[in-house]
């Protein structure tokens, strides 16, 4: 993510929380989990076809190159899943990218304190790079005032988004979207104030 796309972000949070009691809080994540598993794949299906390659083969290989040169191309294929990410979402699957973004989604709601806001009308919007998933996650006094139909309707545009640039493009539109819905549903009091950084938050 951009330098100005940050920017957006945190000039249509303040836009939204400049005529609504909501308490808005955009984050960003590299990835939610390390899928260690995926690399290990990648490395016995490297070993594997080297030593099927090796065994069949016309040229003989010595016993010991056998060993070697299995266990050499496993650690290349660990080490260039490590640092191709396509190849570890090849192996990973979208379901269990999206529950390990649903999980660091709930723990950043925590960790963020946006449940900590007077009336608890705090919202999350995390966004996941590496899974390309981004989540809302409103707290009790949003959903009490907002209809869940909405909030499914939010979250379904940022579904819909296939690859980072479209999910960049959602999250914005979500976020613009968002400024009169709750607007109308979470109108600003006259003693609100801002009780979380608008700025966009970068989690590790």
């Amino acid at each position: 993510m951009t330098p100005e796309r940050h920017a957006l972000w945190q000039a249509r949070v303040a836009q939204i929380e400049s005529s609504s009691c909501a308490e808005v809080v955009v984050a960003e994540q590299a990835r939610a989990d390390a899928y260690s598993e995926a690399n290990w794949k990648w490395a016995v299906l490297a070993s594997f076809l080297t030593l099927l390659f090796m065994v069949h083969s016309p040229i003989l290989f010595h016993p010991e190159g056998l060993v070697l040169n299995t266990a050499f191309v496993g650690a290349l294929g660990y080490l260039t899943s490590w640092r191709v990410p396509w190849l570890q979402r090849w192996l990973t699957g979208s379901r269990r990218r999206r529950e390990r973004a649903e999980g660091s989604a709930d723990l950043a709601f925590t960790r963020l304190a946006v449940s900590h806001t007077r009336e608890r009308m705090g919202l999350l919007l995390l966004v996941c790079r590496f899974e390309q998933v981004a989540l809302l996650r409103p707290d009790l006094g949003l959903t009490g005032r907002v209809p869940g139909a909405r909030w499914n309707e939010l979250q379904s545009l940022l579904d819909a988004a296939r690859g980072l640039d479209q999910l960049e493009k959602a999250v914005s539109a979500v976020l613009e979207k968002l400024a009169p819905l709750l607007d109308e549903q979470a109108p600003r009091g006259q003693q609100d104030v801002n009780e979380l950084s608008d700025q966009v938050r970068i989690l590790c």
